[in-house]
């Protein structure tokens, strides 16, 4: 699991980007497939342009949190 968001209490932080929460987002691979959570932000975590509470993520797929956006590889 790796925890995306704002602060250095996530795994991967961003402190540059105001509008991401703390913690803002979760990103889980088992092996088969890759997840993203929200983790309950305040402006919330979008996928293609939908905001999310959980999705499998697929190639291409774009995150967007806070003031950044993700592409997956």
């Amino acid at each position: 699991i790796l925890r995306i968001g704002r602060t250095a209490k996530s795994d991967y932080p961003i402190s540059e980007d105001a509008y991401l929460s703390g913690q803002h987002f979760a990103v889980e691979c088992d092996g088969i497939q890759a997840r993203v959570r929200d983790l309950g932000s305040s402006n919330g975590t979008y996928v293609n342009g939908s905001r999310i509470q959980e999705v499998v993520l697929k190639e291409g797929d774009s995150v967007a949190a806070g003031g950044t956006t993700f592409t997956v590889h």
